[in-house]
């Protein structure tokens, strides 16, 4: 019985990952987050180049968990029924155009401008942390609502599953343009070329929107699965 049950559990989750909505989501996924990422070299331009100390690189830090809260509650308040292509339009090119204001600092513009090197990485990773985190919440909603009844779990963690694979690649992709340019852990020359690189690189996600559900079938499925009994209660009223 138990052999029978895992083989149509395993049949339910292949015939939802088959579905056209579902497997085009995954790889928007793929590609959303396989975009390249500075953030390994940006540290070391911080505390290598600029030399700020663990006191202004723990400041750096807790004001981003902070925009990153502020992130999560916009979207809560203001964007929750926007449609999900929409706001990761908007977001990426605003998470862009944010990543691309950090080559003020790796050219020393900043200073000329009177703005401080900390006071410009504290408001730039603010704004990046807030930027990203307002784009990728869609992204979660979309995944809640894919899975379906008596699967969620499973599914879902396939979803992170893809996430986490386009986030390592994300990152051999920045370590990929470091080593393009010269970039090493005391060698930044070239900073601001990698993180225009990347900036431009991060717009590419825009030209696969198509790949995800309109808001209708969101809402559709969704409605959908509010409506399908639970397996499991299903099961122990079977067993009483």
């Amino acid at each position: 019985v138990a052999t029978e049950s895992f083989s149509a559990f395993a049949t339910k989750i292949v015939a939802v990952l088959v579905e056209s909505h579902v497997w085009r989501a995954c790889i928007f996924l793929f590609i959303f987050f396989a975009v390249p990422s500075t953030s390994a070299a940006a540290y070391f331009y911080f505390t290598n180049h600029l030399h700020m100390g663990e006191s202004v690189m723990a400041v750096v830090m807790t004001v981003a968990m902070g925009t990153w809260l502020l992130g999560v509650v916009f979207y809560n308040t203001c964007l929750r029924t926007v449609s999900v292509r929409k706001v990761l339009g908007v977001g990426t090119l605003l998470a862009s155009a944010v990543t691309l204001f950090a080559i003020l600092l790796y050219t020393g513009a900043n200073k000329k401008l009177g703005i401080p090197d900390e006071a410009f990485v504290v408001t730039d990773t603010s704004m990046v942390t807030a930027v990203k985190t307002v784009a990728q919440l869609p992204l979660m909603t979309m995944m809640a609502m894919l899975c379906p009844k008596g699967a969620e779990a499973t599914l879902y963690s396939t979803f992170t599953g893809i996430m986490n694979l386009g986030q390592v690649t994300g990152g051999e992709a920045g370590a990929l343009l470091s080593l393009i340019f010269g970039i090493t852990s005391h060698k930044f020359a070239n900073m601001w070329a990698v993180c225009l690189t990347a900036g431009l690189i991060q717009l590419i996600p825009i030209g696969f929107l198509w790949l995800l559900p309109s808001q209708a079938t969101l809402v559709t499925l969704e409605a959908k699965n509010m409506s399908a009994p639970d397996p499991a209660k299903t099961k122990n009223r079977l067993n009483c």
